[in-house]
């Protein structure tokens, strides 16, 4: 059985997917959780873009607290992708090595 890592992603540039992981990573389960920020992130694919709606919301609403997201794998960590509403918010990511 694989360990358990943790990593965490900076959102670069808000309005932009960007992959998750830019190494190969293969899990076989991640879990997204938010570590600081203001702004709503949305993961998903490469197509992933809150404005549109597309992707999952990871951030919770101003009054309660944040839903971490699951993936059961395997997965490779480049092909999630992360779209941000605020620059330097950070999606903390960790997963079990596949």
């Amino acid at each position: 059985m694989g360990q358990i890592r943790s990593i965490s992603k900076t959102i670069a540039t808000a309005g932009t997917a960007e992959r998750l992981s830019a190494t190969s990573i293969r899990a076989a389960w991640v879990k997204l959780d938010r570590t600081n920020g203001s702004g709503a992130i949305y993961w998903g694919g490469s197509t992933v873009l809150r404005s549109a709606g597309r992707g999952i919301r990871l951030a919770g609403t101003t009054g309660g607290g944040y839903e971490p997201a699951q993936i059961n794998g395997p997965v490779d960590l480049t092909d999630v992708w992360v779209e941000g509403q605020t620059n330097g918010d950070i999606v903390g990511v960790t997963y079990m090595e596949a």
